[in-house]
């Protein structure tokens, strides 16, 4: 959870914190972690289906609901100091394209390639 937190902090400024952030003690499990999507909707009526992403570096977390997905490449530098300051890229590709046209304005995420 701290960890969590600490990214988001770093990743988003100030004025553009995600509404909702949810962590490990948030998800259920069976059969590993799951984040489910109708707890979430049930928490927070203001989601909807059409309008909430999930991101993982293991798809199983969503794997009730795959289209709500994104899976990211998991964090896993070596514990040397020029690994553990280099940037992670992934991230910097995945907001480009969240930003970019067709998928910022998009009717339903569950529809994006």
């Amino acid at each position: 959870t701290d960890y969590v937190n600490w990214v988001v902090r770093h990743i988003f400024p100030e004025d553009e914190q995600p509404d909702i952030i949810w962590t490990a003690p948030d998800c259920e499990r069976k059969n590993g972690t799951l984040k489910p999507l109708r707890k979430m909707i049930h928490k927070y009526p203001e989601l909807k289906w059409r309008n909430t992403l999930f991101l993982d570096d293991r798809s199983s977390v969503f794997r009730e609901n795959p289209d709500n997905g994104i899976q990211i490449p998991a964090y896993c530098p070596n514990p040397v100091k020029c690994d553990l300051i280099a940037d992670d890229l992934s991230l910097l590709h995945l907001e480009k394209w969240i930003l970019s046209n067709g998928v910022l304005d998009v009717e339903d995420v569950r529809t994006l390639d």
